[in-house]
């Protein structure tokens, strides 16, 4: 019998020895950074464990701190391959320690947790910096925003925002009007955020410090602008709007030319301002500008050429008197036509021809060309005479 039970005894521990179980002690305190760091008693304190492969844990044990925030789980059967960490929930909030995988004969860290009291107000929360980093896509701007907000209290703020749709949140974010394709740039980020309409919404814990968002959206180009308008919610120390395009540029009454500026070996021009108080809204418009440099003088020709053959036809068909001519100074039309051609040639070369503004602004400017053919034609016939 003695023999069964040593065999016994030692096929146990075999087999917790293959599969990488065995039995310890872990403990910690529970404690609070609102209070001087006091322990917390009476909380309801979990055992997680996450193995391999799981996307998230789950709670094997649980037990209840002491009246210093002290708590102990007792000859807890650990597996080697998995990750262990204790969890308090605290004022809406779950708190998590750092987690650790058990290893024999090492020992178990301390699982001390650290919560915070809580509050629903943002008045203290202010941005430390705003950043906003355009780019030319072609068809439109793409905007890369980065803010990071500073919660200076000791406590962590949570459900701020009420919103029926969505839920609870901390922050609410104005995005321009035409923004599109609005895409969190951070893992956090893309569980935490929602957008509703025009904004978005951080439903995640603001914790005492800083906490970064940063999210990218596009504004189509309009002719070679973009519009941009800008709500801060929330007090702004500094704001800087960086353009790594030479043909970029950006006019506003509230942004001033900051010089050029590196980052990470990239030259940007930096535009921006400071101190922005809650409620403000900062307008500026985004320039690309046309590269008249790049026309060569054939392109110049070729379109007046084209131009000038077309008209040619049309005066075929109209009459070389026109009556609704009062005498013009005809050297003036003489410029005014070369700045038609050039213009028509710019926009063929910059715009897109499936444009609606383009293909109105074209025709508005042939119709004028024609007009001035007409006058120099009937100048002409006269002169003839």
């Amino acid at each position: 019998m003695k023999r069964k039970v040593v065999l016994n005894s030692l096929f146990i521990c075999l087999l917790f020895f293959q599969t990488g179980l065995f039995a310890a002690d872990i403990s910690g305190y529970v404690k609070n950074a609102s209070r001087d760091s006091i322990g917390v008693p009476s909380l309801t304190v979990g055992l997680q464990v996450l193995h391999g492969g799981e996307q998230a844990p789950h709670e094997v044990l649980s037990t209840q701190s002491g009246k210093k925030g002290y708590f102990v789980f007792s000859d807890v059967n650990f597996d080697s391959s998995s990750t262990y960490f204790v969890a308090v929930d605290y004022q809406g909030v779950r708190y998590y320690s750092n987690g650790f995988m058990a290893a024999h004969q090492a020992a178990i860290p301390a699982q001390n947790i650290i919560l915070f009291d809580s509050t629903q107000s943002t008045n203290m929360v202010s941005a430390v910096m705003h950043h906003l980093i355009i780019d030319d896509l072609g068809d439109a701007a793409s905007f890369r925003e980065t803010r990071v907000m500073n919660n200076p209290t000791n406590f962590a703020v949570t459900n701020a925002i009420k919103d029926s749709i969505v839920g609870d949140a901390i922050f609410k974010f104005q995005l321009p009007v035409l923004a599109r394709n609005v895409q969190p740039l951070s893992q956090r980020m893309q569980h935490e955020f929602v957008q509703h309409g025009n904004f978005l919404f951080d439903r995640g814990i603001a914790l005492p410090g800083n906490r970064q968002i940063s999210y990218a959206y596009e504004i189509p180009w309009q002719k070679s602008d973009a519009n941009v308008s800008l709500d801060f919610s929330y007090m702004t120390r500094t704001f800087d709007v960086f353009l790594s395009d030479e043909n970029l540029s950006i006019t506003s009454a509230q942004l001033t030319d900051q010089g050029p500026f590196n980052i990470r070996g990239t030259q940007y021009k930096r535009y921006g301002t400071g101190q922005i108080p809650p409620g403000t809204r900062i307008k500026f418009t985004v320039h690309r500008l046309g590269k008249t440099s790049s026309f060569s003088s054939f392109t110049i020709l070729l379109t007046g050429f084209l131009l000038s053959l077309g008209i040619a036809f049309a005066l075929v068909f109209k009459s070389k008197e026109n009556k609704k001519y009062s005498p013009v100074d005809y050297k003036k039309l003489i410029q005014e036509k070369k700045e038609i051609i050039n213009k028509i040639a710019e926009m063929d070369l910059q715009r897109n021809t499936s444009d609606p503004f383009y293909q109105s602004e074209r025709k508005t400017s042939l119709e004028r060309l024609m007009e001035i053919e007409l006058v120099l034609a009937n100048h002409g016939s006269k002169d003839k005479k």
